[in-house]
């Protein structure tokens, strides 16, 4: 072909075409979606121009730490009293931060024995005198279930 040929085998033109494209740096990654255990996190772009190629969200998995948990319920404590009525506790431990709920738990029981009372006031005796001065008495019992007499609180006689 030709040797002969005169002119130019290609041409050049200048042109302006709309500008290239390009995506901004990625921004920081979310925090994680969980409270702790697995959850996600994303990150995002943006893109200068019509068209970029290409992710604008990314999604990673994330871990944010260990749950709170609760450690099992140690035993209950002793009733809180010898007799009658009283309260029994235990506890548990939180393994990790913010657990929910409470550590103490508190139960109500009952020792099956009667606390030692005093019966009723006898009435009072006669006066020790006739005449002038003289004393009288009056006494109760301490009711008690197998203890001492001594476990009842106060005197067990009153003189007047």
């Amino acid at each position: 072909m030709g040797r002969n040929c005169i002119g130019e085998s290609s041409e050049q033109n200048i042109c302006v075409e709309v500008a290239c494209s390009t995506w901004q740096e990625w921004g920081e990654w979310s925090t994680c979606s969980a409270k702790c255990n697995f959850g996600i996190s994303t990150r995002r772009r943006l893109c200068h121009g019509i068209f970029c190629p290409g992710k604008r969200v990314e999604v990673t998995s994330c871990h944010a730490g260990r749950c709170a948990m609760w450690s099992t319920w140690q035993e209950w404590s002793e009733c809180s009293v010898t007799c009658d009525s009283g309260i029994k506790q235990r506890y548990r431990n939180c393994i990790g931060d913010n657990c929910i709920g409470s550590a103490e738990d508190m139960q109500y029981c009952e020792t099956g024995v009667s606390c030692p009372q005093w019966t009723k006031w006898t009435a009072w005796s006669r006066c020790s005198h006739d005449c002038g001065i003289g004393e009288r008495i009056r006494y109760r019992e301490c009711s008690t279930a197998g203890e001492s007499a001594d476990s009842c609180k106060g005197q067990k006689s009153v003189r007047f």
